[in-house]
């Protein structure tokens, strides 16, 4: 049974207003923040909305290889005396990213960086924790799985988070209002995130939907898909941060020992046990390996899916499907069948020219045949390249 939330906010006057589906209302030139308590990020705090908890964004360092993990922590604590109690997931079917979160990732050009696709936006399964200061919520998040990173550079990262509340059995997004009737944290956002809102609605609500032809949509709007679905989590957010991130290439050997050392913390981590895969940094980690764009984990990854150490996760390997590297198809299709299930149904921009690859390539003949018939399986469907990108 789903716990009710009564704790949206410390005052019972509050509680009872959530209640009757009057929203908190959070004065637009007075938003509630928290610094991180880690210290790793000074020049950093989240903007908060719910008025009876801390959040904050914590990233463990501003510059990293192109190809390591980016992974992001969200903690929550009271910021009373009181235990607070937060709903998770509600926001996961599908491929298992969590859309209760989404983050963006602008280049120094004023770019965004490409979106992996989303799956589906609402569903799943939803569980409920309690925070107490001496044990916040601790939950891990991937950024290769929101942003496809190919390239060294400066970055600007934006981090949102919107929490699902369950009232009498019904899954909803809490309403925090920034002044009466606004319903929308837009205010606090910086003026780049508010254009990029600008820029989405106009290209999405333009009507030119009605206007163009099955083959002109798709050279039209190839890859705004992921962008749309984060729309709603950026306009509806309740926890936003920004971080200052650097990217930069990495020599074999650096990149060789970034690979070591990641995969040494976890199995340190992983072998501390946990409760749920969100609130456990190596599952984070996992995820952004898979997630990667760059050739220093494919052997990794080989092993892992080929050599049957790893379980198999749909949610994972859509990340191989996603890499446009033909290595990365190759292991996909070598270390489980069920994933060709996935391709049928949602495109892959560039798929057909890969496994045409792996197809003409003789040196392996189960594989080949195994490509041709999948290749001809999407070429009939007409799926391709239709779902990625910012």
């Amino acid at each position: 049974m789903f716990r009710v939330v009564l704790s949206v906010c410390v005052a019972a006057l509050l509680v009872a207003c959530h209640r009757s589906n009057v929203p908190v209302y959070v004065p637009a030139d007075s938003p509630y923040t928290t610094a991180d308590p880690t210290g790793l990020s000074p020049d950093s705090e989240t903007i908060n909305l719910r008025p009876d908890v801390h959040r904050a964004f914590i990233l463990e360092k501003r510059e990293y290889i192109l190809g390591e993990p980016l992974v992001v922590e969200m903690r929550t604590w009271p910021r009373g005396e009181s235990a607070v109690f937060q709903h998770t997931g509600g926001s996961s079917r599908m491929f298992g990213r969590n859309n209760n979160f989404v983050f963006l990732l602008q280049n120094e050009s004023g770019e965004w960086v490409a979106g992996p696709q989303a799956g589906s936006d609402r569903g799943g399964l939803i569980s409920g924790i309690e925070a107490t200061t001496d044990e916040p919520i601790r939950i891990f998040q991937s950024i290769q799985r929101w942003c496809a990173i190919e390239r060294p550079g400066r970055y600007t990262l934006y981090c949102f988070y919107t929490e699902p509340i369950v009232e009498d059995g019904a899954l909803y997004t809490a309403s925090v209002e920034t002044e009466p009737g606004s319903g929308s944290a837009t205010p606090f956002l910086p003026a780049e995130i508010r254009e990029w809102i600008a820029e989405t609605k106009t290209v999405k609500f333009q009507g030119l939907w009605d206007s163009l032809s099955p083959r002109e949509l798709e050279k039209e709007f190839v890859g705004w898909d992921a962008r749309w679905r984060s729309l709603e989590g950026v306009e509806s957010a309740h926890d936003f941060a920004r971080f200052d991130i650097i990217i930069r290439d990495g020599s074999p050997a650096e990149e060789e020992a970034m690979v070591v050392a990641w995969l040494r913390r976890m199995e340190e981590e992983q072998a501390l046990g946990f409760v749920d895969r969100q609130r456990n940094r190596a599952e984070a980690t996992l995820e952004s390996v898979y997630f990667s764009r760059q050739e220093c984990w494919l052997p990794t990854l080989e092993t892992w899916c080929v050599g049957g150490r790893m379980e198999f996760r749909n949610a994972m390997y859509v990340g191989l499907l996603l890499n446009p590297q033909v290595g990365a198809t190759r292991i996909a299709l070598n270390g489980s069948d069920k994933v060709l299930a996935y391709w049928e149904h949602w495109p892959q921009p560039g798929l057909l020219e890969r496994l045409a690859v792996i197809r003409d390539d003789e040196s392996d003949p189960r594989l080949s045949a195994l490509a041709a018939t999948w290749h001809q399986r999407v070429s009939q469907q007409g799926m391709q390249g239709k779902s990625e990108g910012f």
